[in-house]
């Protein structure tokens, strides 16, 4: 049953500027098609700072946002040409004359702050586009990426997007955001990715590993790969305890940290090239059979300092960033800065039901945590 009251008032594909002058292909880094194929579903919550007629939402005010970002996309899009693109082989993105993304826009009737006065998982689902599917592939799909703008009763927007994990990480969002805010905004094009990772990392039409998110290896790697590089340039980090050893937290947390601190400038030297790959295909296989030897394994990934609270298209800053869990594992850890910046830490847990009822309870936890605030 649905628990939010959302109308679909508009349907398209929004396609780049200039498709015929684009780039014909866009060749995968070997750590892009080790990536997971699935897709990752954010959504940006954007308050309405502005009213008129005695604090009354006007129309004008709607119907101009709702333009600006749409009518904005296609030169985004013009410099980010590989996210229209169609994935072949799992090795590269073939330009595709009737690619674009997937654009919807949609009337939630609640105001912003009623929708998240009591934040629900499965309501936030709803504001997602129907396309791409979370579940799907993009081999043989249309679409990298889908877009929701969802704009409620008092003006605010959810603006969620669905991306696929083949091409996008967390970073590479965050650049395409920003270009987009800067676009709506009117500021000169100064926000444009780079493609080096498939130079650095080249791919292996071979190469059919799949493997989790954690460590960003752009400023790890000596010297650092540029800060717009899209793609997904990280690697995992395996950290092992067993439930017979009893670890405390401070030993977990250690495990974690020694973990992390193996994926430094020396052993991203070493993954680079075409030598690089054995490296590269061993080391995975040596975390995946490590990770198959335990019955409980937590995916975790951090976005913290980021920036995403920094996002501005001209309306206000966010008023909160969700990520949803997109099926890929039923235990998932996300680390997100809070609405307040400096002010602890939001953590979206993702559990087994019988996992959450203990979790939920645990006195330890609730004295330290707060489960499901308001946002605002």
């Amino acid at each position: 049953m649905k628990r939010v009251d959302v109308e679909i008032v508009a349907k398209e594909t929004i396609k780049p500027t200039s498709s015929t002058d684009l780039p014909r292909t866009y060749t995968l880094s070997c750590l892009d098609q080790i990536a997971v194929d699935a897709y990752i579903p954010f959504v940006l919550f954007l308050p309405n700072n502005n009213t008129s007629r005695g604090g009354i939402i006007t129309d004008d005010v709607v119907s101009k946002r709702s333009k600006l970002l749409k009518e904005t996309l296609p030169a985004i899009l013009s410099r980010f040409y590989p996210f229209v693109g169609k994935l072949k082989d799992n090795v590269v993105i073939e330009g595709n004359s009737e690619g674009g993304v997937f654009y919807v826009e949609a009337r939630v009737k609640q105001t912003l702050e009623e929708f998240l006065c009591h934040p629900d998982d499965d309501k936030i689902r709803e504001l997602l586009p129907e396309k791409p599917h979370i579940n799907e592939s993009w081999m043989g799909n249309n679409y990298a990426i889908g877009v929701q703008v969802n704009i409620f009763g008092c003006g605010g927007i959810g603006l969620s997007m669905v991306l696929s994990h083949k091409i996008i990480d967390f970073q590479t969002y965050m650049i395409f955001m920003k270009a987009w805010a800067a676009a709506v905004k009117g500021e000169p094009e100064t926000i444009s990715p780079s493609f080096v990772a498939s130079d650095v990392f080249p791919s292996d039409p071979n190469l059919l590993l799949s493997h989790k998110p954690l460590v960003n290896i752009r400023k790890r790697s000596s010297p650092p790969l540029p800060e717009n590089s899209i793609g997904n340039l990280f690697t995992p980090a395996v950290a092992l305890c067993f439930p017979t050893s009893k670890p405390d937290l401070p030993t977990l947390i250690g495990e974690l940290r020694d973990s992390i601190a193996k994926e430094n400038s020396e052993k991203i030297e070493s993954m680079k090239g075409e030598n690089g790959l054995k490296m590269i295909k061993e080391s995975f296989k040596h975390q995946m059979d490590a990770i198959s030897e335990t019955e409980y394994v937590m995916v975790t990934t951090s976005v913290l300092n980021m920036g995403i609270y920094d996002l501005d298209f001209g309306w206000g800053k966010p008023v909160w960033f969700y990520y949803i869990n997109p099926s890929m594992t039923s235990r998932l850890l996300v680390l997100i800065d809070t609405p307040q910046g400096d002010v602890g830490v939001e953590a979206i847990v993702t559990l087994t039901s019988d996992e959450m009822e203990i979790f939920q309870c645990d006195t330890e936890l609730l004295s330290y945590a707060t489960l499901n605030p308001c946002p605002l």
